[in-house]
């Protein structure tokens, strides 16, 4: 094989890679366009994010497919928006729509704190005849705040990249004590 003819190999590849994803990239770029115009920019206000920061709340959208189950209407003074998107997802109309179970899922979390206490060496040589000591505690998954109406926007039974919601929990809280002792 000559130079010339990998050259024309390698431009046809390109050639080829650019025909694939040229289209694909300009349409991922325009999705994010708010505007009806192509010369107005206005991706700031797209609803086409709403798409990458939320997610189907399927364990509520579940609960409500059965009426005793659904807290939004059997309980007795929920909210007006969830009776809205309870009713909407299973009423026998060509209306349903499960559209008010796509949640913001974004979230802050009080993930660990963690503090250590040295004990005086004369303390750890009379009590554990040591060189030094130390106490740590420590406790995980503190708080979430969030918007996400189901039981922790981290809950998931998916092993692939989809996240699953269905009645599982969420990370557990943790409360850890440990004893460094060093002889």
């Amino acid at each position: 094989m000559n130079y010339k003819s990998s050259y024309f190999i390698l431009t046809c590849l390109g050639f080829g890679f650019a025909f694939l994803y040229i289209p694909i990239l300009s349409m991922v770029v325009f999705s994010f366009n708010a505007s009806k115009l192509v010369t107005v920019w206005d991706a700031a206000n797209s609803p086409t994010l709403k798409w990458y920061y939320s997610l189907l709340n399927n364990e509520e959208g579940f609960l409500c497919q059965q009426s005793t189950s659904c807290p939004e209407t059997s309980t007795l003074n929920p909210p007006l928006w969830e009776q809205a998107r309870a009713i909407s997802s299973r009423d026998k109309s060509p209306l349903v729509s499960q559209w008010g179970y796509f949640e913001p899922f974004t979230f802050w979390r009080f993930r660990e704190l963690t503090a250590t206490y040295t004990l005086p060496d004369r303390l750890a040589a009379k009590v554990a005849r040591a060189q030094g000591a130390s106490i740590t505690l420590g406790a995980r998954n503190l708080h979430v705040w969030t918007k996400w109406t189901g039981a922790d926007p981290e809950q998931n039974y998916s092993q692939g990249d989809t996240q699953l919601t269905l009645l599982t929990a969420g990370p557990a809280r943790y409360m850890t004590v440990r004893l460094n002792v060093h002889y």
